[in-house]
């Protein structure tokens, strides 16, 4: 269990897999299919080497939980007993730094959601711009 201690950077499943990779057939992901690449989340500070979706990322997704980080704010968390692992999302002055698709790289302050917009993991264009 210590080795989720240990993570550094998350990648976005949805920023490093095209659809097709997705879907068995292997290529990769070109930035000229994403509809927004400024408001897509390349990797970021996590706990995870992979945010792959609903539960283990800063969104809040429609079909999902109603707060973010879900996985590790209540599925995981017997396993870390007194250990709150969302901080490792928000480890540099309770804020997690984002790496973007084009390469710059911002700070989201920390949330239990629905301040992040999902489709900053997805690469559809977000209602809300990026911090």
């Amino acid at each position: 269990m210590e080795w989720w201690l240990d993570s550094g950077y998350g990648l976005n499943q949805y920023a490093v897999l095209d659809y097709a990779t997705r879907q068995g057939i292997s290529r990769p992901l070109k930035i000229s299919t994403i509809a927004n690449p400024g408001t897509l989340i390349y990797a970021q500070d996590s706990a995870e080497q992979r945010m792959d979706g609903e539960s283990d990322t800063l969104a809040v997704w429609p079909s999902g939980p109603t707060i973010n980080l879900n996985q590790w704010r209540q599925d995981l968390k017997p396993l870390y007993p007194g250990i709150k692992m969302e901080y490792e999302w928000f480890r540099h002055s309770r804020k997690c730094d984002t790496l973007w698709a084009p390469g710059n790289v911002s700070s989201i302050p920390y949330t239990t959601g629905p301040g992040v917009d999902y489709r900053w993991y997805t690469g559809e264009t977000a209602v809300l711009s990026p911090r």
